[in-house]
């Protein structure tokens, strides 16, 4: 069962990039994060409140603890997302997940830089197949006759796989000081809004219209995006209780093969399936999956 509840992550984490490409078409002036990150707070809160009703024993919390998973909450739920979805909107669903994808490099980098961990043998390999990837990707985009949008939109996603990277080697530092995962997922998603809303305050942006407008409207994909993000974490943590991590991290290296497959039946008219993209998505799948079996 946990083998399925980690493909189950990887197939809702696919369906909330599609859906927000689709949302990004009816609201163009607005990428979904604030929309997406308030319902992780409600989704994740109402798991963390259920997990504790039901008398389920946790570690107590702790100021590390505390302070890395917003860390963490800053690095994945707020840069990293912004970023993916601004990724979204300018080079599409299926090529921003295949670059995203290519985060288990740098949370290896800065396990290996910052926390001085040992990385040998296989991960080095895996990590050769994801900037092969990764090369061959921004090779195709940067002598294509692409836009100067698509290109930084190329760069951008880049950093928002940077963010994610070094977000989970933060969280693993957390749950070291504070083992609670929805604890932990809950507080990333209410950094993530807070920073989110700074930002907004600061562009002088009405939140309250920004909600507004995407509920009253008729802009349900971000609503289903924030859905299948929620229902992504809850299905991994899920699969970790079940099986291996490193498993549960090879089963959700597939989520750009799936993003390209399902972009090309959800999205038909906005993306753009190519020989080159597959194998582009393919390279980092392969990298993604040696370093989840054998870091």
């Amino acid at each position: 069962m946990g083998f399925l509840w980690a493909f189950l992550s990887a197939v809702f984490y696919t369906l909330s990039a599609i859906f927000m490409k689709k949302g990004m078409n009816l609201t163009k002036n607005d990428n979904g994060i604030i929309t997406t990150l308030v319902i992780n707070i409600i989704v994740l809160g109402m798991i963390w409140f259920f997990v504790y009703l039901s008398g389920h024993k946790t570690a107590a919390p702790t100021i590390p603890g505390v302070l890395l998973f917003t860390l963490a909450g800053v690095l994945t739920a707020f840069l990293g997302r912004s970023m993916f979805f601004i990724g979204i909107r300018s080079i599409g669903s299926s090529r921003a997940a295949g670059i995203k994808n290519s985060s288990p490099v740098f949370t290896i980098f800065f396990a290996v830089v910052v926390l001085n961990e040992s990385i040998t043998g296989l991960p080095w390999l895996g990590i050769a197949f994801i900037f092969m990837g990764l090369i061959y990707q921004g090779f195709i985009f940067f002598t294509q006759e692409n836009t100067r949008a698509n290109k930084i939109g190329y760069i951008i996603t880049l950093g928002s796989a940077l963010g994610f990277g070094i977000g989970q080697a933060v969280r693993k530092q957390a749950i070291i000081f504070y083992d609670n995962p929805f604890a932990g997922a809950f507080i990333g998603a209410v950094v993530g809004f807070v920073s989110a809303f700074i930002i907004a305050y600061w562009k002088k942006r009405n939140i309250t219209e920004i909600l507004k407008t995407n509920v009253n409207i008729r802009n349900k994909f971000y609503i289903l995006g924030g859905l299948s993000t929620s229902f992504a974490l809850l299905s991994f943590f899920i699969a970790v209780q079940k099986i291996n991590v490193a498993y549960v991290g090879a089963i959700l290296a597939i989520e750009p093969i799936l993003t390209v497959l399902l972009s090309r039946i959800f999205l038909k008219q906005d993306e753009s399936i190519t020989l080159h993209l597959i194998g582009c998505a393919a390279l980092i799948f392969v990298g993604a999956g040696i370093i989840s079996l054998t870091g």
